[in-house]
């Protein structure tokens, strides 16, 4: 009866110790066995072990479990064996029962000290007791731990041996792959497509001989030794998830020969950019899916050396997460925008930034161009006075725009003036409704390029001829020609001369029309610093193109600027005399800002404006209705505060305030004399920013002839910044920068 009455006690506590949430491996089943036959074993040797020892057992378990409820259990052991003490002998019954109910407590210790110390206790405390009870255990008992233990650890040491070469080959495949994986990735940012397919395809070779290593049989014993299980689990995880991620990008790149992908005859082509798109959307579901998966939480019991490598190879998938996600959207839109649904017909303005217009320049010119499945034709161009009776008879609705745009646009008399908003969404309304009965195609979107994107684009094109020009232009002498030269087109008078502004424009798309061009990635490379300047931007009237076109920096949302700050810098100007004087011109702007601990905040902005016109300016430049060369400059400060006071070379003068894209518009009329002479505007500005938010400035960019050199200062309780550079494109600049 005893003997019937002790196995259950033994049996009882294997039972009860399979319901903690312990997880020595990580495989179910395996971690249920483990925990019942450490339940087992411990009732089992403490039925054998003396009183001292168990009290000893059961004091540390006591206090180690705390005040949680597990608690109860170990004092209840402790009490248990306490009560035996006045007997002449241990009582076997009683010592099982309370090893029983320790070891319950002890397979859920609660967390307390540093990682690792409850099991460092647990695992003491167990092996005083397992040995006190080997020490008094029977002769035939002692030899059947030893053989049991003796074939545990070899066998433990054989699958850590096997084990060990599969890791270690594993590991050089890894780092094989995972090298093959980088340098593919820099192949793909630097236009190398065929490198791109070389390196994916080792990557993809590599993980997953890796993989087939942890998961042969030799590695299989290091799934069930507890504390190496999770360790290879982890590894072999992230080698799975690399694998799946070659996969797909093998995939995606044969089904769109990406070394193959290149732009013919200037055309687009559109079949292979449809096809790479399930591919595409393929491999970023992949990623994303292999992010989510190693940025599980880990077992605590997994190595430093091992987390960090997997830590390095989560962020990398991050990193690499957004280029993903952007092709994936390129592939899904580029098609339509360049006519794979039907052909689409975009105004194109030529901005001249020397006649500066808050966009950029004044419209001097313009064409029509057509995209046909992917290849694009120059359907009409010209100078902006052929527009002059369309723009006149439209109808367009002036009260539809800002006052500001409507008394210094006055886009139905002079619609060379359609660039007087910021913002080229704005741009692209008004252009459509001034210009559709121009054409006998819609307007289906609208392109912005200014003279520094058009050198751009000869970097592509090679080279112009323009009539009357002994040479061709080029991209060395392409600055010179559309600065200087133009104006001095001898014997034209101003006719004849926007006709050569026309023309230098149209001749660099009618280059472009039937030569190859460089693949994405290389045109990226070229016109992507203009694109990011606001000198190339491209805008439809669909809301899902332009915010692909937006997340590719080919359209900047006026609109938007300063929402993801807290606080503003804008300043843009206009040219109110008809001349290309803004050549000549040059800005610096010195911004500061204090914040006081309530919000609080005062700020100020010095613009420097300096104009030196040499004495042979051309006279198209200097301007024909205006002596001395004198550039009056109409400057405008955007901020989310208002300006208490504006002063002008020493002199307070009266600034014209209205809110405009939901910012506050400070403006104030500035001539500008030849010689040289700085012209000092100062903006004393007052707001409130909330102080819960840390200080961030986006400093918005003017894509000018000559770009601004901008100097921002900060002092408030989130720190401070201090910051110069020249600016050329839209800049962030915050606290934590």
């Amino acid at each position: 009866m005893e003997r019937a009455l002790l196995w259950a006690l033994v049996v009882g506590a294997g039972v009860g110790t399979t319901f903690a949430d312990a997880m020595p491996t990580g495989i179910e089943w395996w971690d249920r066995l483990l925990l019942a036959a450490l339940g087992v074993c411990t009732a089992a040797a403490a039925s054998k072990a003396p009183r001292a020892a168990l009290i000893v057992f059961a004091v540390v378990l006591a206090a180690a479990s705390g005040a949680t409820v597990w608690a109860f259990a170990a004092w209840g052991g402790l009490l248990l064996v306490v009560s035996t003490v006045s007997l002449d002998r241990r009582d076997r019954l009683a010592n099982a029962a309370a090893g029983a109910l320790l070891v319950q407590s002890l397979v859920r210790l609660p967390a307390f000290g540093f990682f690792g110390l409850p099991s460092l206790i647990a695992g003491i405390a167990l092996l005083g007791i397992w040995t006190a009870g080997y020490q008094y255990a029977g002769r035939r008992v002692r030899r059947t731990i030893r053989f049991v233990t003796a074939g545990l650890v070899v066998a433990t040491g054989v699958a850590l041996l096997f084990g060990f070469f599969a890791v270690m080959s594993a590991r050089s495949d890894v780092d094989l792959g995972v090298n093959a994986a980088r340098r593919g990735l820099e192949a793909a940012r630097a236009g190398d497509s065929e490198l791109v397919t070389i390196e994916v395809e080792r990557a993809e070779a590599a993980l997953q001989s890796a993989e087939a290593e942890l998961s042969g049989w030799s590695a299989l014993g290091l799934r069930y030794v507890p504390v190496v299980a999770q360790n290879h689990d982890v590894v072999l995880s992230a080698s799975r998830e690399g694998t799946a991620v070659a996969d797909q990008a093998v995939a995606a790149i044969a089904a769109t020969e990406l070394s193959e992908l290149t732009l013919q005859a200037g055309a687009i082509d559109l079949d292979a950019i449809s096809d790479a798109a399930p591919q595409l959307v393929g491999v970023v579901d992949t990623l994303e899916g292999a992010l989510a998966e190693l940025q599980v939480d880990r077992s605590p019991w997994v190595l430093p050396v091992v987390n960090d490598r997997i830590t390095e190879l989560t962020a990398e998938i991050a990193d690499f997460l957004p280029d993903a996600r952007l092709a994936a959207e390129a592939a899904t839109f580029v098609p339509g925008l360049a006519g794979g649904d039907g052909a689409r017909h975009y105004f194109v303005i030529f901005g001249t930034p020397g006649e500066s217009r808050e966009l950029g320049g004044f419209m001097g010119s313009w064409a029509f161009v057509r995209f046909d499945d992917g290849v694009p034709s120059l359907v009409d161009s010209g100078r902006y006075q052929k527009l002059l009776e369309v723009a006149a008879s439209s109808g367009f609705d002036e009260s539809s725009v800002s006052s500001w745009y409507r008394e210094m646009g006055r886009v139905t008399r002079f619609p060379q003036n359609v660039t007087s908003s910021p913002d080229i969404g704005v741009v692209a309304e008004v252009t459509r409704a001034l210009f559709a009965d121009a054409f006998d195609e819609p307007i289906d979107g609208v392109l912005y390029l200014d003279q520094w994107a058009l050198i751009d684009l000869l970097d592509i094109a090679g080279e112009i001829t323009i009539p009357g020009r002994a040479e061709p232009v080029t991209p060395a002498n392409a600055e010179d020609y559309f600065f200087r030269e133009q104006y001095e087109f001898v014997g034209a008078d101003r006719t004849e001369l926007f006709d050569q502004l026309a023309l230098g424009a149209s001749s660099i798309l009618t280059e472009l029309e039937g030569q190859d061009l460089p693949g994405p990635e290389e045109l990226g490379r070229l016109l992507g610093p203009a694109a990011r300047a606001g000198r190339l931007q491209v805008v439809t009237f669909d809301d899902a193109e332009n915010a692909f076109l937006e997340s590719v920096k080919l359209q900047r949302s006026f609109v938007l600027a300063g929402t993801t700050s807290t606080d503003l810098l804008a300043v843009v100007q206009a040219n109110a005399t008809a001349s290309k004087l803004d050549i000549y011109l040059d800005r610096s702007v010195d911004y500061s800002v204090t914040r006081a601990d309530d919000g609080s905040v005062t700020a100020r902005a010095t613009i420097e404006l300096a104009s030196t016109v040499p004495a042979n300016a051309p006279a198209y430049a200097t301007g024909p209705r205006f002596e001395g060369a004198t550039n009056q400059v109409l400057l405008s400060l955007y901020s989310p505060f208002t300006v208490e006071t504006v002063i002008v070379n020493g002199i307070a003068v009266d600034a014209t305030s209205a809110v405009e894209y939901g910012k506050w518009r400070h403006l104030v009329s500035v001539p500008v004399p030849p010689d040289g002479a700085s012209q000092m505007i100062v903006f004393e500005l007052e707001g409130f920013i909330d102080p819960s938010r840390p200080y961030s400035l986006e400093v918005w960019h003017q894509p000018l002839v000559n770009d601004d050199v901008v100097s921002v200062s900060y002092d408030g309780r989130d720190g401070t910044i201090s910051w110069s550079a020249t600016v050329v494109e839209n800049q962030r600049v915050s606290v934590s920068s």
